[in-house]
């Protein structure tokens, strides 16, 4: 005899575990409540709604009620919102969103999927701006419909996160004045600071008024008041600081919530309560590298936890392994891609990892191809285990590719050398023949073995000029067009003839805008005697 499986959210972990749910078992009946009108929406889509990448509003909902009826015979109902859990009688009330009807529907197992709600704080003055949020299909059509419609063209967006950014890009993209506000003095955390600089410049190079390090203070009239005392125009304000988890149903119905505030699960997401399950943004999560519990708000992880959770109800094996945190994010022209841990996290942490950085500048494909270009990579790696702890890469290519490399290495245990022997595809429109991952080990593993020295560009305002020698390895034209004071010119073509214009009694810091050239030279210095040379490796403003 079937059972009857109830569902909260009918949004990514909601409707994925719905779909998994019917797949293993066809005689259960299966409902699925979501409070808007729609199911199954694109949410992290829905920027791209703004600037017309996504034409149709309703593009971005992937099915229906009707379909899912059709196709799967699960009863996915809208415009219904669960206000209350009675866990003694495995009862939930349900009330029509568009008809304030309630009703009551009883259940074997619960899962909750009801997603997190953006912050939005009480500001002074809050009341006289246009406020809009991103969550779902409909805040998304009213900032657009809204925005066509205005006569002026100024538009604010508050919070340099993945949805700040993307919503400030297509909003920009469609020819609106965007400002976009961080408190904080960079935007997408996941980036360490050195790395995100490629995306500041990006953002003002088209155009976006970037402020940084500055709050919002409150409200006038089409007016957004700094702490600083700007004031910025806004015929419209978006609201991106963050998401906060949907945890009232649950704590109302005494389920447990986490350190993180978020709902407690086991490693089958299960709550303290054993027929009532959890999944998505709503839950706090094991994040296998900092060995903590945290809130991860990406469509991946919520879409792997309802297989558990309709496999682990179906009494099917099930591994919860953690999860590491990958994501990636498109910037104008720009891409990049994070996974694992980054420098800032490991100091807020205060992690006790000794680590090490490998920070390249290379080619993403051969040279030679018309679309190649630069890609900054930022790998971290344990010393002395050369395990893998986390990478960053940005560029215009594949970052992608490079960084869920990586991210499948880190779970399976790998290390610096493991990337050495990797075989990855090749052909020139593609990548190189050493691709940046191999490349990445080498320098990892040199590093690991101590075969040289090296110093992050981050690190270059504490060197003493007057102590130490700064040689730039770059070709005389590349020298002029733009060179770090008080260094000085040494070409590597050159080097072997000019090498007694370097002192041995002075410690030697080489560099290029690649570090590649560089690493040559700090080789080339070490066979020939030197013993106190260092390379000077990732990316290096003005040059």
């Amino acid at each position: 005899m079937g059972r009857k499986i109830l569902i909260v959210g009918g949004v990514a972990g909601g409707a994925s575990a719905a779909a998994r749910l019917r797949r293993n078992r066809e005689d259960d009946e299966i409902i699925m409540f979501e409070r808007g009108p729609h199911v199954s929406f694109s949410n992290c889509s829905l920027p791209y709604h703004l600037s017309g990448a996504v034409k149709d509003v309703e593009d971005l909902v992937m099915m229906n009620p009707e379909l899912f009826l059709k196709q799967y015979n699960i009863d996915a109902r809208v415009y219904s919102e669960v206000i209350a859990i009675d866990r003694k009688n495995k009862t939930v009330k349900v009330r029509k969103t568009d008809s304030e009807e309630e009703y009551s529907e009883n259940y074997d197992k619960l899962i909750l999927s009801p997603g997190a709600s953006p912050i939005v704080p009480k500001l002074e003055g809050i009341e006289h701006v246009n406020l809009f949020t991103v969550r779902n299909v409909v805040d998304i059509d009213k900032l657009n419909k809204f925005a066509n419609q205005m006569d002026k063209k100024d538009i604010t967006v508050i919070g340099g996160g993945f949805i700040g950014v993307e919503v400030a890009e297509n909003l920009c993209e469609a020819g609106y004045n965007v400002t976009l506000i961080e408190a904080t003095e960079q935007i997408l955390r996941p980036f360490d600071y050195d790395m995100v600089q490629i995306f500041h410049k990006v953002l003002t190079d088209h155009n976006v008024n970037l402020i940084l390090g500055d709050r919002v203070a409150g409200f006038e009239t089409n007016k957004v008041l700094l702490a600083s005392g700007k004031i910025v125009d806004a015929n419209a304000v978006v609201m991106a600081i963050g998401v906060a988890p949907e945890t009232h149903l649950a704590k109302e119905a005494g389920l447990e919530i986490g350190q993180t505030g978020a709902i407690k699960v086991d490693s089958n997401y299960r709550t303290n309560d054993p027929d009532i399950y959890a999944i998505g943004d709503a839950i706090e999560v094991y994040n296998a590298l900092t060995g903590r519990m945290t809130k991860l708000s990406l469509a991946g992880p919520a879409l792997k936890q309802a297989r558990i959770v309709a496999d682990h109800i179906n009494n099917q094996a099930t591994i919860n392994k953690g999860y590491i945190g990958s994501s990636a994010i498109k910037v104008f022209e720009y891409n990049g891609a994070a996974t694992g841990l980054n420098e800032a996290l490991i100091k807020h942490l205060d992690m006790k990892i000794n680590y090490q950085v490998v920070s390249l500048n290379l080619p993403d494909k051969v040279g030679i191809m018309p679309d190649a270009n630069p890609m900054y990579f930022k790998l971290l790696f344990e010393v002395p285990t050369g395990r893998i702890l986390g990478v960053q890469a940005i560029g215009k290519g594949d970052v992608t590719k490079r960084v869920d490399i990586i991210a499948t290495a880190i779970k399976f245990g790998g290390t610096v050398e493991d990337l050495r022997d990797l075989e990855l595809c090749y052909a020139p429109p593609f990548s190189t023949a050493k691709d940046i991952v191999n490349y990445a080990g080498y320098v990892g593993s040199n590093l690991l073995n101590g075969q040289f020295k090296q110093l992050t560009a981050d690190k270059l305002s504490e060197l003493d000029t007057d102590n130490n020698i700064i040689i730039d390895v770059r070709e005389v034209d590349e020298y002029r067009s733009g060179h770090l004071k008080g260094t000085i010119n040494i070409p590597l073509s050159e080097l072997r003839e000019r090498v007694n214009e370097i002192p041995k009694d002075k410690p030697v810091y080489l560099h290029c805008k690649s570090a590649k050239r560089s690493y040559n030279a700090t080789m080339t210095l070490k066979n020939l005697g030197y013993t106190d040379v260092t390379n000077i490796t990732g990316i290096i403003p003005g040059i």
